[in-house]
């Protein structure tokens, strides 16, 4: 949760129902009032996504990026780990990466290795314009951390070099260590009016790091007009992975402002999304 005061912003933890990681002894686990976690006093600095993960001794995770420059003009973030022993009552806060980085999505694994997801690079068109001098390739990133996230491993890119358009992507991972991905990507004709396909794809990365081919589970397309509207589907991925083996995704078309689900347990045989009617 953000809370913004003339130019001030701390992230918050409203109430925490996870006991104190193991060997920390007793802990409050519900809070009458929030608990702060980070603290900016630099005017026009806010955090712009969060994302939550707990590991299997209840030690609570926080990804967060905050933006570098004011008002975040140039796209130019800091992406903060936060960790928590005592079931979110204190924490410890360190940055992870820094640059045009964004949107980290976290997920725990059954050693309790924590891997984080995020987009890197500006996605084309970001400011309205579209053209060979603002191209910069985005992508998603997948870096991986043994020791509690003090270190991490180097980013492996998940999604298709070359992309002009990639979306915030997101990550489940099984109880053997496999991990399964979803994101969205395409490419925007570099002209004064853009167009294109969106994909929004899939794959795995095994317990020691290999990825498996990228799979398509549904297309879309956008179109990006210079002066009046920016238009774009198969966004806001979700991805989960249930015990039996089934997996879970739900993506946006903002486009037409509607809302999509798929399950599939067999990645040779994917079905069509179903419109959400809500």
């Amino acid at each position: 949760m953000k809370k913004s005061l003339a130019g001030f912003f701390v992230i918050f933890v409203a109430m925490s129902l996870i006991p104190p990681a193991s060997g920390q002894g007793s802990a409050p686990t519900e809070f009458d009032q929030p608990v702060q976690v980070f603290f900016s006093s630099v005017q026009g600095q806010y955090i712009v996504s969060a994302s939550l993960a707990v590991d299997s001794h209840n030690a609570i995770y926080l990804a967060f990026d905050v933006n570098i420059t004011q008002y975040d003009t140039d796209y130019g973030r800091t992406i903060y780990l936060a960790r928590s022993e005592d079931g979110g009552a204190t924490w410890t806060v360190n940055r992870v990466l820094q640059g045009q980085v964004r949107f980290p999505r976290l997920a725990v694994g059954p050693q309790d290795e924590l891997y984080l997801l995020y987009l890197q690079g500006l996605y084309c068109g970001a400011n309205g314009v579209c053209d060979q001098f603002h191209l910069t390739h985005p992508s998603v990133q997948l870096i991986k951390s043994v020791d509690a996230g003090t270190t991490f491993s180097s980013p492996v890119q998940i999604s298709s070099p070359g992309m002009t358009a990639v979306e915030t992507g997101d990550l489940a991972v099984d109880s053997q260590g496999q991990v399964y991905l979803a994101w969205s990507e395409g490419n925007i004709t570099f002209q004064p009016t853009g167009n294109g396909t969106v994909l929004l794809q899939f794959r795995t990365s095994s317990p020691d790091g290999v990825l498996s081919p990228i799979q398509t589970l549904a297309t879309g397309g956008f179109y990006l007009d210079r002066t009046t509207t920016y238009q774009e589907k198969l966004s806001d991925v979700h991805i989960a992975r249930t015990g039996d083996g089934v997996i879970h995704v739900l993506f946006g078309s903002s486009e037409v402002g509607k809302l999509y689900y798929l399950r599939f347990s067999d990645t040779n045989s994917i079905p069509s999304p179903v419109l959400v009617d809500v």
